[in-house]
């Protein structure tokens, strides 16, 4: 349980540290509003993806008592869906793309409650995220995983590592010269999660097909 759980609390860490939209408003808020618009945000970002967990974990955890190969048909969906993610890294690097700040920040209120409520949105209008939970909740949870419980372990964890990397993001940001670093990594940093990325989907994709090939085996 406990090698699984890191594999998973690893895989969101890699996950929530990697450039996307979340981690960019982060960062432009940070930079317009200063430090505490930034936490405003990420708190925002960080209730949302924890709201996605919750459903994920609940709506899992009750199938597995009533379908066992659940999990490891779950891990064969999220395997590809890491790999996808791979693929999405690995083309923003071989097309030379740069991410852009000041996407839809036009609307953001310069109050706390609105910039918090923005990072909020941001998570909740974005169903992916709960295919990204469902592949870090199959990753935490081990072959004899049974109950909620196992599935909230690894939403509780992910949560306070979320708040960890997102608030760090906003403290970081908040000094203006770390954007041209980040700036200048950021093929370095896509090129760095896809690999990542991959591996993580490929592990899944091996671990759930051959639990699976073994059950066929063993019923056949």
């Amino acid at each position: 349980m406990l090698s699984s759980l890191c594999v998973a609390y690893a895989t969101y860490v890699i996950g929530t540290a990697s450039p996307g939209p979340a981690n960019l408003a982060i960062t432009n808020n940070a930079l317009r509003y200063g430090r505490s618009g930034g936490m405003a945000t990420a708190l925002g970002v960080v209730t949302g993806s924890v709201t996605w967990g919750l459903v994920s974990a609940l709506g899992l955890g009750a199938a597995l008592a009533a379908w066992p190969n659940l999990l490891h048909a779950l891990s064969l969906l999220g395997g590809c869906y890491l790999l996808w993610l791979a693929w999405a890294s690995a083309r923003t690097v071989l097309k030379g793309n740069r991410p852009e700040l000041g996407v839809g920040q036009e609307a953001v209120s310069s109050q706390w409650r609105g910039q918090f409520l923005y990072g909020l949105g941001l998570h909740l209008i974005n169903p992916k995220a709960m295919f990204v939970w469902m592949s870090i909740i199959a990753l935490g949870l081990p072959a004899d995983a049974e109950g909620l419980m196992p599935p909230l372990l690894v939403v509780v964890g992910c949560a306070v590592l979320g708040i960890l990397v997102f608030c760090s993001y906003a403290f970081v940001f908040s000094i203006p010269v770390m954007i041209q670093i980040y700036f200048r990594a950021s093929r370095a940093i896509n090129l760095l999660i896809g690999a990542l990325f991959g591996a993580a989907g490929l592990s899944l994709l091996y671990r759930s097909a051959d639990v699976l090939l073994s059950a066929a085996t063993a019923s056949g």
